[in-house]
């Protein structure tokens, strides 16, 4: 059996390695891992949603528990990164943030609208609490990346 190698290919591959290891190499490592520190925080919310299997009301006031621990979390890693940037860069973050929420109300209100209990029946609660709170959370995941570069 003969192995060809092509330079072509791996050239290719040491260019992507390259790549990566640089887009790794922002992150700063002395910065507390913001992410891990809010999964630990966030893990009673999701625990009290998977417990809630008794009624429809109970997963309904574990989403908006859960709902309202999110955006406590959404401002503060919002205000931390705020915090870190240059007046410029936070008028940007500013200005993201503010097309951010309207995204989010018209995801929203799109959930709310198609999701409801007369076509799903009371399994609606489950799915628009599931996906309104995933927009939250990837929000708030996305804000404490940019952390890890302070």
């Amino acid at each position: 059996m003969v192995i060809r190698i092509r330079p072509a290919r791996v050239l290719a591959w040491l260019i992507l390695a390259l790549i990566s290891g640089c887009a790794f190499a922002l992150d700063n490592p002395d910065a507390p891992d913001r992410i891990a520190a809010f999964e630990a925080r966030e893990e009673p919310y999701l625990e009290s949603i998977r417990s809630r299997a008794d009624t429809t009301e109970a997963y309904r006031n574990a989403y908006a528990e859960y709902a309202a621990f999110l955006d406590a979390e959404l401002n503060r890693a919002y205000g931390s990164l705020m915090e870190q940037l240059e007046e410029a860069d936070r008028a940007r973050l500013r200005a993201a943030q503010r097309a951010w929420i309207r995204f989010r109300d018209a995801e929203f209100e799109l959930i709310d609208r198609h999701w409801r209990r007369a076509r799903y029946g009371s399994s609606a609660v489950i799915s628009r609490g599931d996906y309104r709170s995933a927009i939250l959370r990837d929000r708030v995941i996305t804000l404490l990346r940019y952390l890890r570069n302070y």
